[in-house]
């Protein structure tokens, strides 16, 4: 297990109406503020041809069996946009950062409890990677970086470790799902394979042959929803739009580093 620590101190507010921020008539003060972040070894990819560090010994947790055509990693857009073609019941081998869980279950609790139940579906594949608690996975949100911009590379290096650890003969493909331009231009300058929504569900039609007809790729793909989170601009010129800049990570104080969250607050003196 790693840790990393990071100590700050917050202002907090005047409990009475003498305003100002510091310790006085107004009965504010500041509070010391410890972050800390625990990184495992442990945390396994779910897959049985990875080398058995990064599968684990309980063979009850492997999802993949090393005979897929391919496994998507998607992003947070696609879980809360893409639902029906998700559910649908040709579409497998999926890994889920815990990234997009938390994104899915903060935005939408519908889409997150749809979510949890495919991941629950062992017909589906869908795998649940604690990419937050891996320590070659975890990243650290950099200064002036936004909330999306940070998770969105999360995601990326997950899907970089995922190509890493599965070899080329068990899985051929392992791709990012995105529609976010931005993201998937990123994803590409880091040598990740990419596809949007359209494009992976036209490959999983594919990768069935003569075994589907054509009024079942077409129910498929009718699945797909255009718009609602598909062709999603790249944020840079969003920004540049809009004429400001997107949230900024409430992490993002310092260069980007390794570590993780609980909070431990104390009062100071």
């Amino acid at each position: 297990m790693y840790r990393a620590n990071k100590v700050f101190v917050k202002r907090t507010k005047s409990g009475g109406g003498g305003g100002g921020g510091a310790r006085g008539s107004g009965g504010g003060g500041v509070t010391k503020v410890r972050r800390e972040h625990y990184l495992r070894d442990d945390v396994f990819c779910g897959h049985a041809s990875a080398d058995v560090r990064y599968r684990g010994p309980d063979a009850s947790a492997i999802v993949f069996s090393g005979n897929e055509h391919v496994i998507a990693i998607i992003d947070s857009n696609v879980a809360l946009h893409q639902m029906d073609a998700l559910a649908h019941a040709e579409v497998r081998d999926v890994v889920i950062c815990s990234t997009v869980m938390e994104e899915t279950r903060a935005k939408s609790k519908s889409a997150y409890e749809r979510l949890r139940g495919l991941c629950a579906d062992r017909t589906k594949r869908f795998f649940v990677f604690s990419n937050e608690h891996h320590k070659e996975t975890y990243v650290e949100a950099c200064a002036g970086e936004s909330v999306n911009d940070r998770n969105d590379r999360a995601i990326r290096m997950a899907a970089a470790f995922y190509r890493r650890v599965v070899p080329r003969s068990a899985c051929e493909k392992i791709i990012l799902v995105t529609n976010d331009r931005g993201n998937a231009r990123k994803a590409r300058e880091e040598d990740i394979e990419v596809m949007s929504v359209e494009e992976w569900i036209s490959f999983v039609i594919t990768t069935k042959g003569e075994g589907w007809s054509a009024e079942e790729s077409a129910a498929l793909k009718d699945l797909v929803v255009p718009g609602g989170g598909a062709d999603i601009p790249d944020e840079r010129d969003t920004k540049r739009a809009r004429g400001g800049a997107a949230r900024v990570h409430p992490r993002a104080r310092a260069p980007c580093l390794k570590s993780i969250s609980v909070q431990v607050r104390s009062r100071m003196v």
